[in-house]
């Protein structure tokens, strides 16, 4: 899956895509007017956020967090589902996701980024560092700033179920391996001789990993 970001200001001059995508647009609560889209023959379907840009670890951001919930304008796990419930309806017929916010360096590329991690989950869709947007390529550093995402990426991920797979293994008293999974916050165990695990190991994450991209 290709992502593209966009400034709000880049966004309004560009032309409309020219392949079956989707457009995420964020703005900031206050601002009265929405952005001008560059909607097309291609474009399947667009949907307007709004709301404060926010970071867990600094001093009072749970106080704020609680404002911005108080008046409306907080990305929440809710949030989270609703854009992945819309990105859903279209991920098997899209080929890229158009994304902006004001700058296109915080809000957006962190969608982009939770999205990258969830639904189209694989090294092909790898968000950091292959995507461009209107101030050249952009870094996990650029997006993070110095090791902080927004919280609208750790949202998406709570309400995908945890950011896509995790398995472990422990060994039973019968000789098999117990292969434990979680694959969107749904668990359950597989049983497998130690031979068969070692034969289908590489075969059963790839599958898994193809099923979530």
């Amino acid at each position: 899956m290709k992502f593209i970001i966009f400034s709000r200001r880049l966004i309004e001059q560009a032309k409309p895509y020219d392949k079956p995508h989707i457009i995420i647009s964020v703005r900031t609560p206050g601002d009265p007017d929405d952005a001008k889209l560059p909607v097309g023959d291609q474009t399947l379907a667009c949907l307007r956020l709004q709301f404060h840009e926010e970071y867990d670890d600094y001093d009072g951001a749970a106080k704020r967090h609680d404002y911005h919930l108080k008046h409306g304008n907080a990305f929440t796990v809710e949030t989270g589902r609703y854009v992945l419930s819309f990105v859903e309806q279209y991920a098997d017929r899209i080929e890229a996701v158009i994304l902006h916010c004001d700058a296109g360096l915080a809000r957006s590329p962190s969608i982009a980024h939770a999205l990258s991690e969830t639904i189209f989950l694989g090294e092909e869709n790898k968000f950091f560092g292959i995507n461009k947007h209107d101030q050249g390529e952009l870094s996990e550093k650029d997006v993070t700033h110095g090791g902080r995402l927004p919280t609208c990426s750790k949202y998406i991920m709570e309400a995908f179920g945890g950011g896509g797979i995790g398995f472990s293994t422990g060994e039973m008293s019968s000789g098999e391996l117990e292969l434990k999974l979680d694959i969107r916050g749904t668990t359950g165990s597989v049983y497998l001789s130690k031979e068969m695990w070692q034969r289908w190991e590489r075969r059963l994450v790839g599958f898994m990993t193809s099923t979530l991209s």
